[in-house]
C-alpha cells in the first residue's frame, strides 16, 4: 500500500495498491500496511480529500454464467453481500476474470472482519472473498 500526499499542503493524493499502476507524482509516498497508512494520515494531520482516496484493485473470477454486466456478486450464506464491479482480464475454462477496484465501502466492510492490517489473502478469507480471489495483479 503506498500513502501519495503532498508535504507542504498536508493533503492526501491517493492511497493505492495497485501492482499494474506506476505511479510517478513528484509527491511524498509513504509504503506500508493500509493500517500505516491510515496511521500516517492521523500522526501527520493530513487532510483527506472529499472523494475517496482509496485505489485498491484484486483480480476475482467466478463462472462466466454469474457474471452480469461485468459484476460479481459475493454471496454468503445464501445473500448478495458484496457487489464487484470491474474489467474483465479474460475467459478461460468456464471462468472469467475480473480486475475490480474494490470501493472505500467495501475496504472498511473487509478490514472490519478481519485482525489483518491490509487488504490481503487472510483479510479476504476473513470476509468471504477467498472463494472469488484471484491475485493482486491483472496477471492471472
Amino acid at each position: 500500500m503506498e500513502l501519495v500526499y503532498n508535504n507542504k499542503t498536508k493533503k492526501v493524493i491517493l492511497m493505492f495498491d495497485a501492482p499494474d499502476l506506476q505511479m510517478r507524482t513528484g509527491q511524498t509516498v509513504f509504503k506500508g500496511t493500509l493500517v500505516d497508512c491510515q496511521k500516517t494520515i492521523e500522526t501527520l494531520k493530513l487532510i483527506l480529500p472529499e472523494e475517496s482516496p482509496y485505489l485498491i484493485e484484486r483480480v476475482f473470477k467466478d463462472k462466466t454464467e454469474n457474471i452480469k454486466n461485468n459484476s460479481i456478486s459475493i454471496i454468503k450464506d445464501g445473500k448478495t453481500v458484496e457487489v464487484l464491479e470491474g474489467i474483465k482480464v479474460k475467459e478461460e475454462g468456464g471462468e472469467t476474470y475480473l480486475k475490480c477496484t474494490l470501493s472505500e465501502n467495501i475496504i472498511k466492510n473487509i478490514m472490519k472482519n478481519t485482525t489483518e492490517e491490509d487488504v490481503n489473502l487472510k483479510a479476504l478469507q476473513d470476509s468471504g472473498f477467498s472463494s472469488f480471489f484471484v491475485c493482486d495483479s491483472k496477471t492471472p
